[in-house]
């Protein structure tokens, strides 16, 4: 057994799915990354469970009709998360922000004729790869947290609902995600012809004092992924990858990754996306 899925079998024991009716547990069952995660119908039963165990990360995910949510045990961290590209800042993005100027589709050097094919390694919640999109790029997410997997597919699926059923909401976003692990993931994938124009990395580093505060996003991913200063070793197989631009989201006064100088940076007020440029 590998040591991502030791990883992974790890964090998925201490989470439980609480259902808003039975039914939807079929659903459940078709998120990869979930099928050994316990479900419930009453609260009460979910917290027996959870207090058998070492409740480090105090999350569980609830999942109604209207989709996946992330909850924590104590109502007093944070509100519910919940990947929703159909309406907030997502889809105001998409309607308003997304444009050949910004920073991030000069990054990716994309425009009306030049729509890269990107692979975003380091997923998340999706809003950069949801931003590409909308762009009209292809975009693949690959995301190794089962917890967040479960959120962003949960999200993305509903976003394809929607393409089908509102003929308003733009048609041609093309994402998908896998359950995987990066790294791994380009180890295997990048001798194929058909690898991806370009490859994106938003690496996560600890925060700067406990004491911070950050929105509430931000809190549970720091709060259920475990860091993991593996982000070099994930430079260097996007840099050896057959892609001809990798791009790196850094903090505009951040150190470059792995001290290692890009081609050139595109400046913004608090980021900065850090653009290596490969020939042939």
């Amino acid at each position: 057994m590998s040591i991502f899925e030791n990883r992974i079998k790890a964090t998925s024991q201490i989470l439980g799915v609480l259902l808003s009716q039975p039914i939807l547990e079929e659903r459940v069952s078709e998120i990869e990354g979930l099928y050994d995660c316990p479900v419930f119908i009453d609260i009460n039963d979910l917290n027996s469970f959870a207090n058998s165990f070492d409740r480090s990360h105090d999350y569980y995910l609830y999942f109604a009709e209207d989709g996946l949510s992330l909850k924590p045990f104590n109502k007093s961290k944070h509100g519910n998360i919940k990947v929703d590209f159909l309406a907030g800042k997502n889809n105001h993005r998409r309607i308003y922000s997304t444009s050949y100027r910004s920073d991030i589709a000069r990054a990716f050097a994309i425009s009306s004729k030049n729509k890269p094919k990107i692979l975003d390694c380091t997923a998340g919640f999706g809003s950069d790869a949801f931003s590409l999109a909308s762009l009209g790029c292809e975009v693949k997410l690959i995301e190794r947290n089962p917890l967040v997997y479960a959120l962003l597919y949960d999200g993305i699926q509903r976003m394809k609902m929607a393409t089908r059923s509102d003929k308003h909401f733009k048609k041609c976003i093309d994402i998908s995600c896998e359950y995987n692990d990066s790294i791994c993931y380009l180890n295997e994938s990048s001798d194929n012809k058909n690898f991806f124009d370009a490859i994106y990395l938003d690496p996560m580093f600890p925060p700067k004092s406990k004491n911070a505060k950050a929105k509430k996003e931000m809190q549970a991913i720091q709060n259920i992924i475990v860091f993991e200063g593996d982000y070099d070793k994930l430079l260097s197989a996007a840099l050896e990858s057959k892609a001809k631009r990798v791009v790196v989201k850094r903090p505009v006064k951040g150190s470059f990754l792995s001290d290692i100088s890009p081609s050139f940076s595109i400046k913004a007020r608090t980021i900065r996306y850090d653009v290596f440029t490969k020939n042939g």
